[in-house]
């Protein structure tokens, strides 16, 4: 009876790690080095995009802007109305959508039991960010 015990233990913790994977990811400047950095990315506002195979990742930027990634080299920034008090330390978001698309002024990131209206899509030159950055990286090398 013991080592089911010990087997069921090791499963709900394989399964709570897991669960924290799927938090934001840890921030490596301050909020508004990271806003910045990614509002120099973002284009001009668009009305929807399409969610078609759902949230891949997110990060939480400031109380009311948020980056969702619907593939890993697809980016949008999400500006909600505000108020929407819990949007800079969630643990978890979800972002409604009409079928499977998202539409400016009709759907909503919702964090715990708010719903934040999107006020502003933009889409995120993602692969371009990222191609930069390396660059950067590779000049910053002795």
């Amino acid at each position: 009876m013991r080592s089911d015990c010990t087997f069921q233990a090791g499963w709900l913790l394989l399964i709570l790690a897991s669960i924290g994977a799927c938090s934001a990811p840890p921030r490596k400047q301050s909020d508004g080095q990271e806003l910045e950095r990614y509002m120099t990315y973002a284009g001009e506002p668009i009305t929807s995009f399409s969610m078609l195979g759902g949230l891949d990742n997110w990060l939480s930027l400031s109380r009311d802007k948020v980056v969702v990634w619907t593939r890993p080299n697809e980016a949008y920034l999400l500006t909600v109305q505000l108020p929407c008090s819990d949007l800079s330390f969630a643990q978890r978001i979800d972002v409604t959508s009409t079928g499977t698309t998202v539409s400016k002024g009709l759907d909503f990131v919702k964090v715990r039991e708010q719903k934040c209206t999107i006020a502003e899509i933009r889409p995120l030159d993602y692969r371009r960010m990222q191609e930069d950055a390396r660059q950067k990286a590779a000049q910053e090398k002795p």
